[in-house]
């Protein structure tokens, strides 16, 4: 892909409203709704599904952080198409929301470059995917100020969730927001997510990173944020983790039996 200098959205009027107005009132409608004690954690897992369904859950993620400024924050999804074993960087400089640009943090990108293996910097993965710019409206909303570094993962194994491991150490500090964008499950079978979701819950909660990574590399569990939460645990600095939210996705006349399993959690330094 030729390079860009700006990532352009898109699923801006799919996943959240393309207005800015009412993408500004639809976020504060789910900040409000959705009041959560506040912990004593700047790392949060929230999924990344239109905001009819899982804004609720993002919300809920935000309202639990402990600080009202940042100024890097560190979003982490997953590759849904080729799973390349690589890590992949933006070349953009910015990434479009509404009529505002957040700028990456050319810095962290450097030093990621500098520290991390099988580092690709390309465009094409990151026009892809929407884990990412899902989140993005609630950082330009709450975080004005901040830098983002979107980092993408590819596939689920040890070697990469290690690398990321490194990674995240080298580029965090006490202003730095991590954030893992992540599904639990496929839309499927509503008894099948229910499993997958509460499978990867128990093994999370229980800090089995290998388990979570083999699982999801050998398709036996559908959590497609593994190996960035398996790269916190292995990171040893967020060992305390509380599940703020969880649950299958509403029913609606076309979604039949199926649905996705959703969870919000935050990870803290105990």
């Amino acid at each position: 892909m030729k390079y860009t200098k700006t990532r352009e959205p898109i699923v801006e009027g799919l996943f959240y409203p393309e207005n800015s107005s009412d993408l500004k009132n639809k976020i504060d409608e789910l900040l409000k709704k959705n009041s959560q004690e506040t912990l004593d954690s700047n790392c949060i897992v929230v999924p990344h599904g239109g905001y009819d369904y899982s804004g609720d859950y993002i919300a809920t993620g935000f309202n639990s952080l402990k600080k009202k400024e940042y100024s890097r924050v560190i979003i982490i999804s997953n590759v849904h198409r080729e799973f390349s074993n690589s890590i992949t960087i933006p070349e953009a400089e910015y990434f479009k929301i509404g009529s505002n640009s957040i700028k990456v943090d050319l810095d962290a990108i450097k030093i990621i470059q500098r520290v991390g293996k099988k580092i690709v910097k390309s465009n094409t993965p990151h026009m892809e995917e929407h884990g990412i710019e899902v989140v993005l409206p609630f950082i330009n909303h709450l975080y004005p100020k901040a830098k983002i570094v979107p980092i993408l993962l590819g596939k689920t194994v040890v070697s990469l969730v290690r690398n990321l491991a490194n990674i995240i150490k080298e580029i965090e500090d006490e202003n730095t927001l991590i954030i893992i964008s992540s599904n639990f499950s496929d839309f499927e079978n509503e008894k099948e997510s229910l499993k997958y979701g509460e499978l990867a819950l128990s093994l999370i909660q229980d800090g089995k990173m290998g388990d979570l990574v083999e699982l999801t590399r050998t398709n036996k569990l559908k959590t497609c944020g593994s190996g960035a939460i398996a790269s916190l645990i292995l990171n040893g600095n967020y060992n305390k983790i509380r599940i703020l939210k969880e649950g299958l996705t509403p029913k609606t006349p076309l979604s039949g039996d199926k649905a996705t399993f959703y969870a919000t959690l935050s990870f803290s330094m105990s």
